[in-house]
């Protein structure tokens, strides 16, 4: 919690950018999360196979691929933003409908839930409150 905090008062606060957050906030909880689930997935694989270099390209790749697939609905939908880092439907203007935002919004929201019940899954607490891998 103490990182999170870190991250989010030297983004927003200190440098006033949401990006800087984000980055400050993948480079916390996401690449050890990515790692965490590597090693889980090596952990119960029993074929012994090995993605290699090429694997890991790939397995970054497809995250990074989604992550900016996500980022570019929110912004081309609700904030529009960043122009320069979407550039797609610029001229197009953030819904303000509040019916449609009402679909939209949870929706976009899905991947940050889902990333919260699959941490419900990895991480469970045994009796005595330890977190371990599955």
């Amino acid at each position: 919690m103490l990182g999170t905090y870190l991250s989010w008062y030297a983004g927003i606060v200190l440098f006033h950018g949401d990006l800087v957050f984000t980055l400050m906030n993948v480079v916390a909880h996401g690449i050890p999360y990515m790692g965490l689930v590597w090693l889980y997935g090596t952990k119960k694989d029993s074929s012994g196979f090995s993605f290699g270099w090429s694997g890991v390209a790939i397995f970054v790749s497809t995250l990074l691929l989604f992550a900016y697939f996500e980022e570019s609905l929110w912004d081309i939908l609700v904030w529009k933003d960043h122009p320069t880092i979407f550039p797609f439907f610029t001229l197009a203007h953030p819904l303000t409908n509040s019916w449609i935002l009402s679909f939209v919004v949870p929706l976009l929201v899905l991947p940050q839930l889902t990333h919260y019940v699959l941490d419900g899954f990895i991480w469970r607490f045994s009796k005595d409150g330890n977190a371990r891998i599955g």
